[in-house]
């Protein structure tokens, strides 16, 4: 005998996902539709899952669903670092021979990208990119070394494999990134002393050891 069963939807997706929202009564939808809003948006930006039963899509709402963005409109996810981080990070780059920078989305997500250039140019520091984070530098400029990865270009993975400093901005050191973390392929983390910048804490320190990890948005 045939037997369909439904799909464990949020099980599948969560992986993937910051969230997942299922409401089980029609009442539910408005308040996890505004949840969702500012689970997506605030924090490290990635995708949610509102997941809405068939059965829930069919019951009347008492209430109209408000606009979620304008709900969250006025929340601020902007992170300043501590001033002693910032002053100790600062003081590596300025004393670094051979730093180099490292960018990911983070950047791109933060609107940091003429921060990073400004940087990049006023201290003359060659700037390697993560997959997700190409764009954040003009490909063509004279600072720009290109995707860091195993596969990436050759001087980009040397400068990242030679550098004393690295600062890496919402980079997340995943295995890609890092060449499957294999030692003198795209980073040699230690004896390279890391500073990692990212809102989320979690990433900080998790695949290298950090000399220096502020966690302000990339931007601030």
């Amino acid at each position: 005998t045939y037997r369909h069963y439904q799909a464990d939807f949020p099980s599948t997706v969560k992986a993937y996902c910051k969230r997942v929202y299922q409401p089980t009564r029609g009442e539910q939808v408005p308040l996890m539709t505004r949840q969702a809003w500012k689970t997506m948006t605030t924090g490290r930006p990635g995708p949610v899952v509102l997941d809405v039963p068939f059965d829930i899509f069919k019951e009347a709402a008492a209430s109209e669903t408000p606009d979620p963005a304008a709900w969250s409109a006025n929340i601020s996810s902007r992170c300043g670092a501590d001033p002693d981080g910032v002053i100790k990070a600062v003081d590596m780059l300025l004393s670094a021979e051979k730093p180099v920078i490292v960018v990911g989305q983070g950047v791109r997500y933060g609107g940091a990208a003429e921060e990073l250039l400004a940087l990049a140019e006023r201290l003359q520091i060659p700037v390697a990119s993560s997959a997700s984070g190409l764009g954040a530098i003009p490909v063509q400029h004279p600072l720009s070394l290109g995707l860091v990865q195993r596969g990436g270009t050759y001087q980009s993975n040397h400068a990242c494999r030679q550098a004393d400093i690295l600062l890496a901005l919402g980079v997340r050191f995943d295995d890609r990134t890092s060449s499957s973390w294999i030692p003198g392929y795209s980073f040699t983390i230690p004896p390279t002393r890391l500073i990692h910048v990212d809102i989320d804490p979690e990433e900080i320190g998790r695949n290298y050891p950090v000399a220096s990890g502020p966690m302000p948005a990339g931007r601030t």
